[in-house]
């Protein structure tokens, strides 16, 4: 049976055929006292909630509201760190990154934005397009799921990369952060979000002009 939920250093639910917004890091990207900060507030926080012992639909969003804080506090971390590696900086690791997600488009998934960062990556990917029509002729064993997919990503890009830099070792730090879609707002609001890290960054005044982002045009 398809596992959709499971818990590593951060929350996962990997609904069956649902858009994910992906985030990943380079290894060494954070300092680790800084990562341990940002989870002992997190779950500090969850704590204080759960004692408050809210109804369930009011304390799923104000759980929800919480880990959406804590990820921008990391993704800003991520955007302002000077001590760590910046391997994604190399146009040539860069365009890797992206032509390996476009290898899996239309396969696994439908691409709908990114953005290459220096030392993470941001990306929209929506699943739906492995179901078929007919719920009845699903067949989960022919799923694949974004924890396989991040895997081949993240793999098949290490070894280049680092052939690239001459390097050897850990490229990419084994954990990514991803949240599901919820409804036709919240991609709206995660598509402008991945376009302005460049901008919330200082690299650019207008997404347009960084050569790493880009979103599908959708034709209404």
């Amino acid at each position: 049976m398809i596992k959709t939920e499971y818990q590593r250093n951060l929350p996962h639910f990997h609904h069956i055929g649902k858009s994910f917004f992906v985030t990943w890091r380079l290894h060494g990207s954070l300092p680790k006292e800084v990562i341990e900060g940002f989870k002992i507030e997190r779950q500090t926080a969850l704590n204080i909630l759960k004692a408050k012992k809210l109804p369930p639909e009011e304390e799923k969003l104000a759980e929800l509201t919480i880990q959406n804080h804590y990820y921008v506090k990391f993704d800003n971390a991520l955007d302002s760190n000077e001590s760590g590696p910046h391997h994604l900086k190399n146009h040539d690791i860069a365009t890797l990154i992206i032509d390996k997600m476009k290898s899996y488009d239309g396969e696994y998934y439908a691409l709908e934005a990114y953005c290459v960062m220096s030392n993470h990556v941001h990306a929209l990917f929506d699943f739906s397009l492995q179901l078929p029509e007919q719920e009845a002729d699903f067949q989960e064993e022919n799923y694949v799921q974004l924890s396989k997919v991040m895997n081949l990503i993240k793999g098949g890009t290490a070894y280049a990369a680092n052939k690239i830099l001459g390097t050897q070792g850990t490229f990419w730090e084994h954990e990514s952060f991803d949240r599901y879609i919820r409804n036709e707002q919240h991609y709206n609001t995660v598509v402008a979000y991945i376009l302005n890290n460049p901008v919330k960054a200082g690299i650019c005044k207008i997404w347009s002009d960084y050569p790493y982002s880009w979103y599908k045009v959708k034709v209404t």
